[in-house]
């Protein structure tokens, strides 16, 4: 499965029910660490709790729906975890610890070593009571609360994202290459009925420029696809500045 496009998610994700009212994704991952349960992996976890780690029935083949991906993805803490995950992917089972270090260093323009331990416990908190149970009920990730293990599941190791994010000054690639058939059909056009200084061109050099230009094009779009826009390739996300 995959989803390409040129969508620039925002961190909010709407508005979730609550005891007492309704809460906020931007409320779950503002929390300090001193706010909501001081639980480390590893300690009592409640049954109940446990289980909202993982829907029961749901299979582990069972395809992920589109509606899912997208709920997923509106988040930008939860698209960090996705893009760790798949980083790590070959790895096992990953602790939260080190997730949550991570992810806390990409939010804080650092390295892992270098957050202090209540930016690591603002984002592990947030991960372990909301995101972490919300990705493992819509078949993203196999999450053990009580151990604090985290692992993908096969349908999310098939799932191949591409986000690309960009100013109003920036060129879409759809547009890009739409911009430069129009140049070569001129250039093209232009040697057929021999205007301008087209007329003393021979006749594979148009052809040449043509080639040319797409062949560059071609290789500096897949590079950018591949290397910088998908969800787990080397590096930081693509909106980290």
């Amino acid at each position: 499965m995959s989803f390409d496009g040129t969508a620039d998610y925002s961190a909010t994700g709407g508005e979730y029910p609550s005891e007492g009212g309704t809460v906020s994704e931007e409320a779950v991952d503002g929390a300090t660490a001193g706010e909501g349960t001081d639980a480390e992996p590893g300690g009592d976890v409640p049954p109940e709790e446990s289980a909202r780690a993982a829907d029961p029935e749901r299979e582990p083949s069972d395809p992920l729906s589109r509606d899912d991906v997208f709920d997923v993805l509106s988040n930008q803490r939860r698209r960090h975890l996705l893009h760790y995950l798949k980083q790590r992917d070959g790895d096992g089972e990953i602790e939260l610890s080190e997730i949550s270090s991570q992810l806390a260093a990409w939010e804080q323009g650092t390295a892992p070593e270098m957050i202090s331990y209540a930016d690591r416990k603002n984002v592990h908190t947030a991960l372990y009571q909301f995101h972490l149970p919300k990705m493992a009920d819509a078949g993203f990730v196999d999450y053990d609360q009580r151990s604090g293990s985290v692992r993908l599941t096969e349908a999310a190791r098939g799932l191949e994202v591409y986000l690309e994010t960009g100013s109003d000054r920036d060129v879409p690639w759809g547009m890009y290459f739409l911009g430069l058939s129009c140049v070569t059909t001129a250039v093209a056009l232009a040697t057929w009925l021999q205007l301008g200084p087209t007329a003393s061109l021979p006749v594979g050099v148009p052809a040449m420029f043509v080639a040319v230009a797409f062949l560059a094009s071609s290789v500096a779009f897949a590079y950018r696809t591949h290397f910088v826009m998908r969800i787990g390739a080397e590096g930081p996300p693509t909106d980290v500045e």
